[in-house]
């Protein structure tokens, strides 16, 4: 019973915008032919993304959510009920389940830079977990506001993405590093003068 209320609860605070991102990520993971996905539980700043994990799960996508050890994670399958962590974090019970693989992972950003790399939270718990995945993964990120670093502001090892979604735009990075965005008028450029 907790773990319906806990999900109640994150279902009522849901807005417009977040809908939009949630809609766009359901459309193209579907596209992708996403299995397995690791997903995050939202704080009350990121985009909440509830609603499309409770349609991945009726779609019988395996969910996978991170459970924190340390300055890092591990990935496990997300079951009820929800408990929150030292960090305010809903999570799932740890668990002993190795996976071999996902095909994606939606991670929350403030914003990316000119080189796509995540402007995250600052506790870089991503930036250590992803490197230690023997497998590619689709890497996309996702925020409540468009912004770009005009300029590099990220180091080498912060994470790389692949695609970064907003209710207002979409940005992909295409193979040869070149990033296509739909609606540029609307991101919001940072150090520009």
């Amino acid at each position: 019973m907790q773990a319906k209320a806990i999900l109640r609860h994150f279902s009522k605070r849901i807005n417009f915008s977040d809908k939009i991102v949630n809609q766009a990520l359901y459309k193209y993971l579907r596209e992708r032919h996403c299995r397995s996905v690791l997903v995050y539980l939202p704080l009350h700043t990121e985009v909440d993304i509830t609603p499309l994990i409770a349609t991945l799960r009726k779609q019988k996508v395996r969910v996978f959510v991170p459970f924190i050890q340390e300055l890092s994670f591990k990935m496990i399958p997300l079951r009820m009920p929800l408990k929150k962590n030292l960090y305010g974090i809903y999570e799932s019970n740890n668990s002993l389940f190795h996976l071999i693989k996902v095909d994606s992972v939606i991670i929350p950003v403030l914003g990316i830079d000119r080189d796509f790399r995540r402007i995250g939270f600052g506790k870089g718990m991503y930036d250590r977990f992803l490197p230690n995945l023997k497998h590619k993964v689709h890497i996309i990120f996702v925020a409540k506001s468009p912004n770009i670093a005009q300029d590099v502001i990220t180091q080498p090892y912060d994470t790389l993405g692949d695609c970064f979604f907003t209710a207002s735009a979409i940005c992909r990075r295409k193979k040869n590093g070149s990033v296509v965005c739909d609606r540029k008028y609307n991101l919001r450029i940072i150090g520009r003068n």
